[in-house]
Formats: C-alpha cells, sequence, structure tokens
C-alpha cells in the first residue's frame, strides 16, 4: 500500500488441502495468510522511518512460526554502519545483534504444554543488511542465529526438560 505495507497475502491454491490432516495441524499456522502478512510487515518494519546517521542504533522484534504452534521472538539491536560499495553500486550496510530470545507455544496441537523456557543467544549470532537507496528496498540480508537454552515442557502432569541447540543460518539476495 502507500505506506509501504503488506495488506494481504493470497494463493490461487489451497496449499496446505492436499496434506493429511495431521501433517496440516502441525503446518497450518505457518502458511496462514496472516501470519505471512504478519511476518513480512515485521520485515518491513526492520529498518526506522526517520533519517539515521553512521553508529545509530535501533531495536526491533521479529516473531518465526515454526509451525504446530512453536513461536520464538527474536530481539534484536540493529546498527548502521554506513555507506558502502559492493559490485559497483553504493549501498548501506546494517548490522545485527541478537539481545534476547523468546519461545512460546500458541495454539499448538502438540500433546504437551511449555511450562518454562531459558534460552540465550550464542555469541555467534550476526547479521547484516545491505539497503539500496535507489531501489528503496534491502537487497542482501545474510544472518547467523544460534540459540541455546532449557525448556521445561508438561505432559500428563510430569515435567519434560529439554535442551535447545538450534543453529540457523540465512543469506537472501534480491537480484
Amino acid at each position: 500500500d502507500k505506506n509501504n505495507r503488506v495488506e494481504a497475502v493470497k494463493s490461487d491454491k489451497d496449499i496446505v488441502g492436499g496434506l493429511p490432516v495431521e501433517v496440516q495441524n502441525l503446518v497450518k499456522s505457518q502458511l496462514n495468510p496472516e501470519s505471512m502478512k504478519k511476518e513480512a510487515n515485521e520485515q518491513l518494519d526492520q529498518l526506522p522511518t526517520d533519517a539515521v546517521k553512521q553508529g545509530d542504533t535501533w531495536q526491533r522484534a521479529t516473531t518465526a512460526n515454526f509451525g504446530a504452534g512453536q513461536v520464538m521472538t527474536f530481539h534484536m539491536e540493529l546498527k548502521y554502519e554506513g555507506p558502502v560499495e559492493k559490485d559497483g553500486k553504493k549501498l548501506d550496510k546494517i548490522t545485527t545483534k541478537l539481545l534476547k530470545v523468546d519461545f512460546a507455544l500458541q495454539d499448538s496441537p502438540l500433546p504437551f504444554t511449555l511450562k518454562s523456557s531459558d534460552l540465550k543467544p550464542d555469541a555467534d549470532c550476526k547479521g547484516e543488511i545491505l539497503f539500496d537507496r535507489e531501489l528503496g528496498r534491502a537487497v542482501e540480508s545474510t544472518s547467523t542465529t544460534h540459540v541455546k537454552g532449557d525448556l521445561t515442557f508438561v505432559a500428563a502432569g510430569m515435567d519434560l526438560p529439554a535442551k535447545l541447540d538450534l543453529k540457523m543460518e540465512t543469506a537472501t539476495i534480491v537480484k
């Protein structure tokens, strides 16, 4: 729209309909148009609407839906590093640092509930966004997210302690 927001996510096909019911229940929240719209707008919200100068920082939170009601919220600090040149183009470099991670089970079909979560970002978490002012959008984004910690689930009235060591690496290049 005119405010640079995603208004709707639509599909010509029923993406989930051909899957077994058990699988549908696990992935429906990931492929829900409202969830996809929210995720797209969170991506757009990473960048500030006001002008920034080299060294400025700001904080944002993004949510990742892992299906079956499993949701992680990543609290990040972003920093404007300044202009860089790549492949003959002048771009703006922004770095990211993961500060905190929250885990929740929301409307989960899983046969257990979450009692507690103590997850921490590892020291190797980092990210970089290259923004093209002429195009008005990010043209490259890379990140390494490494989360470790303890979780306690409850099933049939019993505590189920667990350890998590999750590493995700992403790279997006827009051509």
